[in-house]
């Protein structure tokens, strides 16, 4: 087998180009790969994830983003002095299938012919089934009919989403057009190996999957303004027909009246003057790069929950990762800081004088238009017209929609979050989430693609930081230490307190601790069972106290986006009784042990049995799992 180098251009998107290079080296014949990563010009713990994630691969800095004709050239530079045979161009946001490799080599292999496999979207449908030129309209179309995909046959123009190019190509019609930047790149080298007399042979017995747009944004303002003037600059240089132009221009223009509230459709304009200027190239000041982003502080200043936890501990771990100025923590002007850590790096700024949700979809949505910023939220809600980054823990507000309608206010929350999620669905750049579980209900109650969706994760170092408060122990006099089982409760019905209060019931012997709200759907009676101590809200250092000393935390929610109270148990040393269902194997395999039917207590189980689980597993959940990974995933997402 000829020696294959991979060349990948990677763009603040460590993770794709992970998964990109994992999926190439499951391919049949993948000992003959060698791969390069060009990076162009990510932060220096972006660097540092890529080397981590993609070892054994040659990785070049660039130093400044190069856009894609440039970071191509600059990786194959590097593979041509090392000897290569055939060039794979591949994106960082496709993934090979198993027999994809050896159809392509065979097409290329008489030197003069540049061989494109079959390209599937993130749904199995056809992206591209070959390709051609149409010289009257000025277009360079994907054909995606079933029928035709599945014939090999010549073409005229080939992505540059996935190329095999031999040697001699390159000493024929050179490499790639460094004045597009991003674009057009690979048009304008099909263009010129048409002219050169070199063959695109496409190879439907060869497929990838390409995760469309996955790295810029499919309707950005960086696509609006650089197809724009790329498209006109390509039809100028290969002499297509003033037909060609009249259309393209009417088109774009067409664009705008359709589509004019949007801020993305107005970059055409700058896109027509700057192809009639003679501006190539990466140009300065692009809208699509705003000065920063903002975050939205909605949570600053309320009682500390899990969504409240994640936004602070994620913007303490990121503040470490980012430089000064790129990014703001906007809160109202009268919130209270306290709870805020010091930054570093990002700048907490007062802005408006409503509070809460009018505040989010008011002031917060006049900041941003105001400074042309975009709108990071971390805690499910977002402001509807700049719902441009959110992050959504679940979507339980669908999902357990009767539960919260018990009375007209919860009614009410149901309306306001459902809004919150169509937003979300029409307009994000970019959907975070906690768990591959939440992805998929994400994913199919409100029909956002997975690819679209980025898992994050929790942490737990944030236990490190609290102070163990033990005057709980003299404020519940009946609680000794190792001597119960601790459970966070909450008011909702899939939280599960019924199987507590079975089970507690089943084993008076065994003491309870419960904190957190009153239960909704259990009688009185129920909780008075002796062997129960019901400690309502605790404050941080009075939850690690009694977590510290229990003999096992219990968590048999029916339902869970993540289930961080297990992984608290397990930084402190305890051992953790989780249900198995929803996000939790997923999220603890090994390292805590299993309630089989949390729908009803067995009469078998006994909680305060639990032995801590295997110190190798624990140690693997608690290295997977903590906030400096979730802060990085989420650079690299907003990046």
């Amino acid at each position: 087998m000829p020696s294959v180098f991979v060349v990948i251009v990677n763009y603040r998107a460590a993770d794709l180009t992970a998964e990109a290079v994992a999926s190439l080296g499951r391919c049949r014949k993948a000992s003959s790969l060698r791969f390069v990563i060009v990076d162009n010009g990510s932060e220096e713990s972006e660097l540092r994830s890529l080397r981590e994630s993609c070892p054994g691969c040659d990785i070049i800095p660039a130093g400044r983003n190069l856009g894609f004709g440039g970071g191509c050239n600059m990786g194959i530079r590097h593979a041509l002095e090392q000897g290569a045979d055939f060039i794979l161009l591949f994106n960082n946001d496709a993934e090979a299938e198993a027999d994809f490799l050896s159809p392509l080599v065979k097409a290329a292999e008489d030197g003069g012919t540049v061989a494109t496999p079959k390209i599937l979207d993130a749904n199995g449908r056809i992206w591209y089934g070959g390709g051609s030129v149409d010289f009257r309209r000025g277009g360079f179309y994907h054909e995606t009919d079933s029928v035709r995909a599945e014939i090999g046959r010549e073409v005229s123009f080939a992505s540059g989403c996935c190329l095999l190019i031999p040697r001699k190509v390159f000493e024929t019609a050179g490499l790639f057009s460094e004045d597009y930047f991003l674009y057009y790149e690979d048009a304008d080298y099909c263009m010129r190996l048409r002219v050169a007399g070199v063959r695109i042979r496409y190879v439907p017995e060869s497929v990838i999957r390409h995760k469309v747009s996955a790295t810029v944004g499919g309707n950005s303002k960086l696509t609006a303004y650089y197809g724009t003037r790329n498209r006109l600059m390509l039809l100028s240089r290969f002499s297509f027909p003033k037909l060609a132009f009249a259309y393209v221009v009417a088109t774009r223009i067409l664009r705008i009246l359709a589509s004019f509230w949007r801020p993305a459709a107005w970059c055409v304009v700058p896109g027509i003057v700057d192809w009639l200027r003679g501006r190539s190239g990466w140009r300065e000041g692009l809208p699509d790069s705003p000065a920063c982003i903002v975050i939205n502080g909605v949570f600053v200043g309320r009682r500390g929950s899990g969504l409240e936890r994640f936004a602070l501990e994620t913007l303490r771990a990121l503040d470490g990762m980012t430089t000064g100025g790129r990014l703001r923590l906007l809160v109202p002007r009268k919130a209270d800081l306290s709870q805020l850590p010091e930054f570093s790096n990002i700048d907490v700024v007062r802005f408006g004088r409503l509070r809460g949700a009018l505040w989010e979809q008011i002031d917060l949505a006049r900041y941003a238009r105001r400074h042309r910023a975009k709108v990071l939220s971390l805690t499910n809600t977002v402001p509807f017209w700049h719902a441009d980054y959110a992050c959504l823990h679940d979507v339980f507000y669908v999902t357990h929609a009767r539960e919260f309608s018990a009375s007209f206010t919860g009614w009410l929350s149901v309306v306001w979050h459902r809004m919150h999620y169509r937003a979300i669905a029409r307009r994000a750049m970019a959907v975070f989430t906690v768990s591959k579980y939440s992805a998929g209900q994400i994913s199919a109650v409100l029909g956002i693609p997975q690819s679209r969706i980025s898992v994050l994760g929790n942490g737990w170092e944030h236990m490190r930081r609290i102070k163990s408060n033990e005057d709980v122990f003299h404020r519940f006099p009946g609680v000794e230490k190792g001597g119960y089982c601790f459970v966070l409760g909450n008011r909702c019905p899939y939280k599960n307190m019924t199987w507590v209060l079975s089970c507690a019931a089943a084993l008076p012997e065994t003491r309870w601790v419960v904190t957190g709200a009153p239960f909704r759907t259990v009688k009185a009676k129920s909780c008075e069972l002796p062997n129960l101590i019901f400690t309502g809200y605790l404050s941080d250092g009075e939850m690690k106290a009694l977590m510290e000393h229990c003999r096992v935390l219990v968590c048999p929610s029916l339902d869970e986006g993540f289930g961080i109270p297990p992984l608290e148990a397990l930084s402190v040393g305890r051992p953790a009784l989780v249900a198995r269902n929803a996000s939790m194997p997923e999220v603890y395999g090994d390292a805590v042990s299993w309630i089989d039917n949390p729908a009803r207590y067995d009469g078998v189980l006994d909680p305060s049995a639990v032995k801590p689980a295997e110190r190798g597993a624990v140690e693997r959940v608690l290295a997977r799992n903590t906030w400096e990974n979730v802060a990085r995933k989420l650079f690299e997402g907003i990046s």
